[in-house]
């Protein structure tokens, strides 16, 4: 069994009306946050989202993708969140990483 994983490009640009943003939205002044949306839910919890200031496109990278050996298919697969303090600094326009693209599983039958 093997986990598959292709390099991708990750490219940030900030989002404009018009350019990934409603055309009339509103951008927020500089230096200040994209408004909360959500609701209250009790005991001073809230469910809600923060827009991106970024749109994000990932591209990936042609003949990049390996198989490297698993012991077993899990379901929490997906790529770690990244910490709120990295969201809240700027970052690099573009960057090369690996992403999980699935997995290859050898099947054997037995009667």
């Amino acid at each position: 069994m093997n986990a598959v994983v292709v390099d991708v490009v990750e490219r940030r640009s900030l989002r404009r009306p018009g350019h990934g943003a409603p055309p009339d939205a509103v951008m927020p002044a500089e230096g200040e946050a994209w408004p909360f949306v959500g609701r209250e839910v009790g005991d001073g919890v809230s469910l809600g989202t923060t827009p991106s200031r970024y749109m994000i496109e990932i591209v990936p990278v042609p003949d990049s993708a390996i198989l490297t050996p698993a012991r077993g298919v899990r379901s929490d697969a997906a790529e770690p969140l990244a910490p709120a303090a990295a969201l809240a600094a700027d970052p690099p326009p573009e960057r090369r990483r690996p992403s999980h693209a699935g997995w290859l599983v050898d099947v054997h039958e037995t009667a």
